[in-house]
């Protein structure tokens, strides 16, 4: 997601230099994005079954798709703080950072979740 909207600056940087810029920008963000949900949604939903208690399951799998529900509500709103009708480099990069930022993060931590989730 992140790859996706780092993307999408650049898109934003050109069109904001050159002027008109090729809808093939928006192709590659939409294939971009479409590949971090085919590898997001099945990961994060086996996560969320594996370390849930059989009586919780439905619940840890509900929070799961609640976050992503947050996740894209925050990125809706994140164009009232930019302050214009449209969005700007600006705004899809620190969007884009956000996300590497976290997923680094993540990454960086996985063998001590692992460790303490039991997984």
């Amino acid at each position: 997601m992140g790859g996706s909207m780092l993307l999408m600056s650049l898109a934003a940087w050109h069109a904001h230099s050159v002027g008109r810029v090729s809808p093939l920008w928006l192709v590659g963000t939409y294939l971009l994005m479409g590949a971090a949900e085919a590898a997001l949604a099945p990961v994060g939903m086996s996560v969320a079954t594996a370390i849930a208690p059989a009586s919780f399951l439905s619940q840890v799998v509900g929070v799961f798709w609640l976050s992503a529900a947050l996740g894209a509500g925050f990125g809706g709103n994140a164009m009232k703080f930019a302050g214009s009708s449209a969005p700007g480099a600006g705004l899809f990069l620190v969007l884009g950072a956000a996300a590497v930022g976290a997923g680094s993060v993540l990454l960086l931590s996985a063998r001590g979740l692992a460790r303490r989730l039991g997984v």
